[in-house]
């Protein structure tokens, strides 16, 4: 548990780049959570006698977590090499006015990154996102996103990435099979170093030299809204403690998901997750 890889840190380090290039890499055969690190990080100050530092915030990337963390309390399934498990660290200096953008910002990267990660080799794959926090292919779960506030003695964001690379069919919990999809099963074999590393170059170029948390550029969202497998599809949400059906139409700029019920009424549904209406 917690060995270091460091050859895979080498590996990983040599491929970022701007300010990706500053990070600390720790790469490791296997932990309970790279989020938990992250965390440790970012609440103690350093993790396995390194230095948190916000000039060069921690990548942790395993090959086995043992107690993935989900979205809204939920175990994310992350078998030995099976998949890409990757946590970043985001220090924050409280005027990030979009800061609720930066689940859509870490998945559309990871879309954009995975890509082009895929052409480099001559092959194609056409992601898309289901808001918040999905990654999709062929209408199947491929990897996703969650993101956790720190506020003290750091401010920061932990943003966690997994991404399903190496399962087949019979790899997936049996409740979940049927709806979980990985790039072996579409006949794609991916570096998980290259892929770790392009979506961090991705991200980073979007938050700290485009500054998408502060001034978003609208092609950001022309992007979100091209790449949603959740509009035009009939979806339920919460609202008041009232459940309600409509169809997504359009996400918004404060990264919320525009939804118009048969009545005609238009909701922004901010928070939780619009699940497909059956």
């Amino acid at each position: 548990m917690n060995k270091r890889l460091f050859e895979k840190e080498r590996e990983v380090k040599s491929l970022l780049q701007g300010f990706s290039a500053n990070r600390l890499v720790l790469c490791l055969d296997s932990t309970e959570s790279t989020n938990i690190i992250a965390r440790e990080f970012l609440t103690k100050g350093k993790a396995f006698d390194l230095e948190y530092k916000k000039d060069a915030p921690p990548l942790i990337i395993a090959a086995e977590q043992t107690m993935g963390e989900g979205r809204l309390g939920r175990c994310f399934e992350s078998k030995r090499d099976m998949g890409l498990y990757m946590t970043a660290a985001y220090p924050l200096t409280g005027h990030e006015q979009y800061l609720s953008l930066l689940t859509l910002l870490a998945g559309l990267s990871s879309v954009k990154a995975a890509e082009k990660t895929v052409n480099s080799k001559g092959q194609k794959i056409n992601l898309t996102l289901k808001w918040p926090n999905d990654i999709y292919f062929d209408g199947k779960k491929l990897g996703g996103i969650i993101v956790k506030m720190i506020n003290y003695p750091n401010i920061a964001a932990i943003v966690g990435i997994g991404i399903n690379l190496n399962q087949s069919g019979e790899d997936f919990p049996s409740e979940i099979a049927d709806r979980a999809v990985s790039f072996k099963m579409a006949g794609i074999d991916i570096s998980s170093s290259e892929l770790a590393a392009e979506i961090i170059n991705t991200l980073d170029k979007a938050v700290y030299e485009d500054k998408s948390l502060t001034s978003p550029a609208p092609e950001i969202f022309n992007e979100l809204n091209n790449k949603s497998f959740t509009l035009g599809k009939r979806v339920s949400f919460t609202i008041d403690g009232k459940e309600l059906v409509g169809t997504a139409e359009e996400i918004l700029k404060n990264g919320a998901l525009a939804v118009k019920t048969d009545d005609g009424r238009l909701y922004e549904v901010i928070s939780g997750e619009a699940g497909f209406a059956v």
